[in-house]
């Protein structure tokens, strides 16, 4: 190879680098704009790269970019990762053109490289696709990376995951990114043609030289052919990479060490945050992670659906545990902080129903939570309600502030919604009416319910050593005696779901509290069904078995770790003297009744959702209506 024309060989070199640079231009692209402030650290992850690939086989030089990039963005690895395979595959089809044109008049067995490419990038681009709408395809990769520990279980989720919207929703499918794209391969094919020029070499044996063998390092030639040919090619192709190494090695070199340790001590999967356009929408890292578990385990669709539809406007802060269809989550539109209800489906459209009673009632002398916006979408539903500050909810409030302010507003809210099934009282309920309650309540769940606990237990079991029959659930298979421990028929308008959780303590608004999530579902409205609600939450402890329940199952013994606080207890007591001064000793009969038909109506949700916590409360109902039956003799 002549060395005559060494200015061309500058110029070649040097419109190489210009091309790299358009190279980290376009990689830029696909980060949001305000989370790589400094573009030249792109361009040195590239340098770090190639200059690791020159010496090391298999492409190794891309995980170090990777993670010299993801310490400088402190962005996920996997989100970065996502972006180095889709910039590759773009890359693929340049390729795939440029071969096709070169070996077109060929023989070879190399004319099926431009096929073999465009194949290659077609199933990564259908991949992308099959991960945003497949559920099938994201619960086998969620399988497929169920293998390795939880930390890279979700790395791996998250690079598909952000690799998807990288190519079916972000820059990749921008004008700009494409442009780009053809301005840096014109430049390297420029930097190719100019190289060949000055070495008087075949333009088509550079571009493959440059292109082809891309799993050797390029000092692996040097091992065959070690003329001035191959010399000459290995600087034009690594001079300007060393040129961008010297230059940031001096700026950066603590920064440059961090990465060439591998994060030796924290571990390539440290928290970072991760910049795909749902990770946008989440404040915190666990926020987030919960959204992708949920999506690619399949296990909770409201979240999934939460995290696809109802977030494009804000961003969430926290999600609040619940015990139902619904997400709570504190969300930030337009700097202003809400708290947001979602479901999507059957849940929607109850949460709808729920919408419109707040709506209905909350002009009325009646402490409701208020609505701020609402957004009804073609499989869901959501609506905001502002967030009041300070605020605590009673379950906190209880057990964290003496128990008479507790008792208190107990009392406050009781005397409340007694005045309000006053203000609204309906007729006396017929017995078809009553009959379609306890069917569709009580006898349609108590079904499901002891279906299930037979598959685990046998006819007879022990739930804490105390024995027990499915004979005694007989009963309420029976709609004449269900019915005959319905007594108090006169309806109203109820709130329906009138737990602790329901009641936020709020200091700065009168009277100090008020009522949020009414469930206006219940068919029979009887006033006794709020009674039962706040007997469900104090009776066994329904708040602490919903967020800590623990059960333990060897052979047909059911272990039940009780959560019930020495405040409920004390709220229990109260509750039932109140209940027996207005409704007399019949009456809290069948609030207890009531009660018992409310953890039928739970516990199948909670068996489809955690077949654990599903046994769990089984073992709640099974001790209610055991003393249920007492009870009543």
């Amino acid at each position: 190879m002549m060395t005559d024309h060494l200015w061309l060989y500058g110029l070649a070199s040097l419109l190489l680098l210009l091309a790299h640079v358009f190279r980290a231009a376009r990689w830029a692209l696909l980060f949001p704009a305000q989370e790589i402030n400094r573009r030249f650290d792109l361009l040195l992850g590239l340098a770090i790269g190639y200059a690791i690939n020159a010496v090391v086989p298999w492409r190794l030089g891309e995980l170090a970019r990777i993670g010299f990039v993801a310490d400088r963005a402190s962005a996920r690895i996997a989100y970065v990762a996502a972006t180095v395979v889709a910039e590759r595959l773009t890359d693929l089809l340049v390729v795939a053109l440029i071969a096709a044109y070169l070996l077109v008049n060929q023989n070879s067995s190399t004319r099926l490289l431009p096929v073999v490419l465009v194949i290659l990038a077609a199933t990564l681009v259908l991949l992308a696709f099959l991960v945003q709408r497949s559920s099938r395809v994201r619960w086998l990769i969620w399988q497929a990376a169920s293998v390795f520990n939880k930390q890279i279980r979700f790395g791996l989720i998250d690079f598909f995951w952000s690799f998807s919207e990288i190519i079916t929703k972000g820059a990749v499918l921008k004008q700009r990114f494409w442009v780009t794209t053809a301005m840096m391969w014109l430049i390297y094919l420029f930097s190719y043609a100019t190289f060949a020029s000055a070495s008087r070499a075949n333009f088509q044996d550079i571009i493959f030289s440059m292109l082809g063998s891309p799993l050797h390092p390029g000092f692996e030639q040097l091992k065959t052919n070690a003329d001035t040919d191959a010399l000459m090619l290995l600087g034009f192709s690594i001079f300007p990479v060393l040129g961008v190494l010297i230059y940031g090695g001096m700026k950066q070199l603590p920064a440059v060490l961090r990465v060439l340790n591998a994060r030796r001590r924290y571990g390539w999967y440290a928290s970072r945050s991760s910049l795909s356009s749902v990770r946008t929408h989440y404040k915190g890292e666990s926020e987030y992670e919960y959204f992708l578990v949920s999506l690619f385990s399949g296990k909770n669709t409201a979240a999934t659906s939460f995290g696809l539809e109802a977030i494009d406007d804000g961003m969430v802060h926290k999600l609040f545990p619940g015990g139902s269809d619904a997400i709570t989550a504190m969300v930030e539109v337009d700097q202003n902080l809400f708290i947001r209800k979602f479901a999507a489906g059957a849940a929607g459209d109850k949460l709808k129903a729920q919408h419109d009673w707040l709506g209905a009632y909350h002009s009325e002398n009646f402490p409701l939570v208020s609505i701020v916006s609402e957004r009804e979408k073609p499989k869901c539903y959501y609506y905001d309600m502002p967030l009041v500050v300070p605020t605590n909810d009673f379950y906190d409030y209880i057990h964290t502030q003496p128990i008479e302010g507790s008792r208190q507003i107990f009392s406050q809210v009781l005397e409340c919604i007694t005045r309000f099934h006053e203000q609204h009282a309906g007729k006396v309920a017929d017995e078809m009416l009553v009959r379609q309650y306890l069917r569709e309540k009580a006898v349609k769940n108590a079904v499901l319910v002891r279906d299930f606990a037979k598959t685990v237990l046998g006819s007879c079991y022990t739930i804490n050593g105390r024995p027990f029959d499915f004979r005694q659930w007989d009963c309420l298979f029976d709609l004449d005696w269900l019915s005959r421990q319905v007594v108090n028929r006169l309806t109203t308008v109820v709130h329906g779901d009138l737990t602790i959780e329901n009641i936020i303590v709020s200091p700065q608004r009168e009277p100090g509290w008020y009522i949020i999530d009414p469930n206006p579902d219940n068919i029979f409205n009887t006033r006794l069904i709020d009674w039962a609600k706040l007997m469900q939450s104090v009776h066994l402890g329904y708040e602490g078995l919903n967020r800590n329940s623990s059960c333990m199952l060897a052979n047909n013994s059911l272990q039940l770790a009780f959560t019930k606080s020495l405040a409920y207890t004390e709220l229990h007591i109260h509750l039932e003297k109140l209940a027996r001064q207005q409704h007399g000793d019949d009456g809290l009969r069948e609030v207890y009744f009531h009660e018992l038909v409310n953890y039928l109506r739970l516990t199948p949700y909670k068996i489809r959702h955690d077949p654990k916590k599903g046994m769990c409360f089984f073992g709640c109902t099974s001790i209610l209506l055991s003393r249920y039956l007492e009870m009543a003799r």
